[in-house]
């Protein structure tokens, strides 16, 4: 039965390929730093390959759907999140530096509400 499904993506793959057209379905947090750092290197390897065509498409999602629209105190979230200050400002700490590789400056400590 998925067979025939197969074969109809590999086709449209295929076809795609041909024409030099490459579609993308992205899948993302808007909040969340390592969807941003994902997207900052999708785009520099897109740029990499200038000779394709790409069509993106961006579908949202929550990583935390339960936190209230004014927010929660940041360092509360992270603590409970992270089960510490120590091991948040760790985790913050490789987040930021993969940031810094690809030319992001993150200032996390700047936000008062985990949005």
């Amino acid at each position: 039965m998925l067979e025939p499904v197969r074969e109809r993506l590999n086709l449209k793959a295929k076809d795609a390929y041909h024409k030099g057209m490459i579609h993308i379905d992205i899948i993302s947090d808007t909040v969340c730093p390592w969807c941003y750092i994902g997207k900052r290197r999708f785009e520099q390897a897109v740029a990499m390959r200038s000779h394709y065509e790409f069509q993106v498409g961006w579908r949202p999602f929550q990583l935390n759907p339960d936190i209230p629209p004014s927010g929660l105190p940041r360092r509360e979230y992270l603590n409970a999140k992270f089960g510490g200050a120590e091991r948040a400002d760790r985790v913050y700490e490789a987040i930021s530096k993969a940031g810094e590789e690809i030319g992001l400056d993150f200032n996390f400590r700047s936000i008062p509400n985990q949005p």
